[in-house]
């Protein structure tokens, strides 16, 4: 818990329970307007994750960081040297 559930138990309780019944509720409550939301939903998180992946290698690439393999290589070849 973070300092202010800690201050005030009783109301991060129910803000827990608030946010677990909606999370049950939700669902049921959506279903009268068909099931494309649950469809929309999941490739949005899928297609956020592959593209979060993506943008993590591509950083890691342009920022030149070596894996430590490559920066041994490096300084055993220039050892030898």
């Amino acid at each position: 818990m973070t300092g202010a559930a800690r201050r005030n138990p009783a109301l991060f309780w129910s803000a827990l329970a608030i946010a677990a019944t909606a999370l049950v509720v939700l669902p049921f409550a959506l279903s009268g307007i068909g099931t494309t939301w649950v469809r929309v939903t999941n490739l949005a998180l899928l297609f956020g994750a592959e593209i979060d992946s993506e943008l993590d290698t591509s950083l890691l690439t342009l920022l030149g960081r070596l894996s430590a393999r490559e920066l041994n290589q490096e300084r055993a070849e220039e050892l030898e040297s």
